[in-house]
């Protein structure tokens, strides 16, 4: 498919087996969590993605032009970030706490 609008020398940089030492590192067993890899002709690179704290709008009929109408909210970058969710080990022992009478 990229037969012609590449050189044949930069397309055999392009070859799958040049991605998959970082496939294999991304599928061991001590593999990181929430990392996005970037690879291509042998070079990697972690790519790493901001989020603003966001505006919970649910699941109103009108979603839509709520979304629209908080856009300046949503898209906030100096706003308070949220603090990191709790681990589900961490969730489980505060739902056990709140079961217990």
């Amino acid at each position: 498919m990229t037969e012609n609008l590449l050189p044949e020398a930069m397309l055999r940089l392009l070859d799958a087996g040049a991605v998959t030492p970082g496939l294999i590192a991304l599928v061991a067993e001590d593999a990181p969590t929430r990392a996005i890899l970037c690879a291509g002709a042998g070079a990697f690179e972690r790519a790493h993605v901001t989020l603003t704290q966001g505006v919970h709008v649910g699941q109103p009929v009108d979603a839509a032009e709520r979304v629209a109408a908080q856009w300046a909210a949503i898209s906030n970058r100096e706003a308070r970030p949220f603090r990191r969710a709790a681990t589900p080990r961490a969730c489980s022992r505060s739902a056990r706490r709140r079961a217990l009478p």
